[in-house]
C-alpha cells in the first residue's frame, strides 16, 4: 500500500478541522509509511580544477609545481591568484558594469583545504614565491637607503649642533643678536625610509593600521592554519582586530585611531587580503560554530570567496626532475610587472584626482 500524497492545509483552521479525522500518527497502520532511504554517504563529488581559469603567464607554473609535487592544482592556484590580486590592491579597482560607478578592488581571501600530508603548505609557499621574492628585494633595498639615512641624519645632526654652539656664541657676545633658531632646530634630513611590506602573519590593530598607513595598497596575511587563527579572533579581547580585518575586505573603508604618543592616525583605506590553510575536521567545527549563530556568524567566513577542497583521489606517482624554468621566469615576472604597475598608463580611466583607476570588462565579458 502506498501513502497517499502530503497534504498541507493552508490556513491554521482547515488544520484544525483536519486533526480529529486523521487521528494520532502514533496509530497509522504501519503499511502507509513507505520504507525508509538509507542517507547519502561521503561527499558529492567535485570538480576538477579547470586550468583554463588561470591567466596564460601562470598556468604553466601551477601546472608544473602541482605536477612536482602531486598535489591538487588548486592548491597552487588558489593562493597564487589571491596574492596576484592583492599585489595590485587599491591602485586598479574593476567596474564589472558597463555604465555604473560599482566597483571593487581585486582583493581576494582565500582558502585551500585539505587532510594532512596532502601538501598543502609547500604547495602554498611555491605559489607564493614571487611575493617571497619581493619582500627580499623591498627589505635589501630599505637597508641601504636605512645605512644612507643614518648617515645624512648625522651629517645633518652634526650641522644643527655646530650652528647651535655659533648661536650660543654670538649670543654670548651680543644678547640682541640675530639667530635663526629653526637652523639648529630642524635636522635638514629627509625622512626616514619606509620599507615595502607584502605580507603579514599577526599583529595588533595599531601595528597593522601603522603598517597600511606605510603601504597604502595593501597586505597579505597569510596563515598556515586558519581555523585555529579564526577561533582566536572570536575571544572578546580579539573584536577590534576581527572588525579591522573585515574591514579590510573590500579595501574601501578607512579606520581612524589613537596612539599614545602619536596621536590621532587614520588610514584612509584599509586592504587587507587573507591567504592560508586548513583541515577539514577543525573548518568543519568552525562552520557548525558558524551556522548554530553567536560570535563568529558575523560574514567573516563569507568573506572567503576562494574556498577549495578538492578531489584526492587518484593515483600517486614519484616525479623527480628539476623544476620548468621558463614557466617559472614567465610567472615571476608577472608578478614583477604587477608590484611595478602604473594602471593609468595601462589603460585605466579615473574620475577625479583622489580617485582610484579602473577598468571595466571588455564587451565579450
Amino acid at each position: 500500500m502506498k501513502a497517499p500524497p502530503p497534504y498541507e492545509p493552508a490556513r491554521l483552521e482547515e488544520r484544525a478541522a483536519l486533526a480529529p479525522a486523521l487521528g494520532d500518527p502514533r496509530t497509522w497502520p504501519v503499511a502507509s509509511w513507505p520504507d525508509p532511504l538509507p542517507l547519502p554517504e561521503g561527499l558529492a563529488p567535485v570538480a576538477p580544477f579547470d586550468y583554463a581559469l588561470l591567466p596564460d603567464r601562470l598556468r604553466p607554473w601551477v601546472q608544473d609545481v602541482a605536477d612536482r609535487m602531486q598535489c591538487p592544482p588548486d592548491f597552487v592556484a588558489v593562493p597564487m591568484v589571491a596574492a596576484a590580486g592583492n599585489l595590485i590592491g587599491r591602485r586598479c579597482a574593476i567596474r564589472p558594469q558597463a555604465r555604473s560607478d560599482w566597483q571593487e578592488f581585486p582583493n581576494l581571501w582565500g582558502c585551500i583545504v585539505g587532510r594532512p600530508g596532502m601538501m598543502k603548505s609547500p604547495a602554498m609557499m611555491a605559489a607564493l614565491a614571487p611575493i617571497v621574492r619581493l619582500e627580499a628585494r623591498a627589505l635589501e633595498e630599505w637597508t641601504q637607503a636605512q645605512g644612507q639615512w643614518r648617515a645624512e641624519a648625522e651629517i645633518a645632526k652634526a650641522r644643527a649642533e655646530a650652528r647651535k654652539s655659533e648661536a650660543t656664541r654670538a649670543l654670548r657676545k651680543d644678547p640682541n643678536a640675530l639667530v635663526d633658531v629653526a637652523s639648529f632646530l630642524t635636522p635638514d634630513a629627509d625622512e626616514a625610509p619606509i620599507l615595502r611590506r607584502y605580507t603579514v602573519a599577526s599583529a595588533t590593530v595599531e601595528a597593522l593600521a601603522e603598517k597600511l598607513i606605510e603601504n597604502p595598497r595593501g597586505l597579505l596575511v597569510v596563515r598556515d592554519e586558519l581555523p585555529g587563527w579564526l577561533a582566536g579572533l572570536d575571544r572578546e579581547d580579539a573584536a577590534e582586530l576581527r572588525a579591522f580585518l573585515m574591514t579590510g575586505w573590500n579595501g574601501k573603508d578607512g579606520w581612524t585611531f589613537d596612539r599614545i604618543g602619536r596621536g590621532h592616525r587614520r588610514v584612509p583605506a584599509v586592504c587587507l587580503g587573507v591567504i592560508g590553510g586548513a583541515q577539514p575536521g577543525p573548518l568543519g567545527e568552525y562552520l557548525r560554530a558558524t551556522l548554530r549563530g553567536g560570535a563568529s556568524d558575523d560574514g567573516m567566513l563569507a568573506r572567503f570567496g576562494l574556498l577549495v577542497w578538492p578531489e584526492t583521489g587518484g593515483t600517486w606517482k614519484n616525479v623527480d626532475r628539476y623544476p620548468d624554468g621558463p614557466a617559472k621566469d614567465m610567472a615571476f615576472a608577472v608578478f614583477d610587472e604587477l608590484d611595478a604597475l602604473d594602471a593609468l598608463a595601462r589603460g585605466a580611466e579615473q574620475e577625479g584626482e583622489d580617485g582610484p583607476p579602473f577598468l571595466r570588462f571588455d564587451p565579450e565579458a
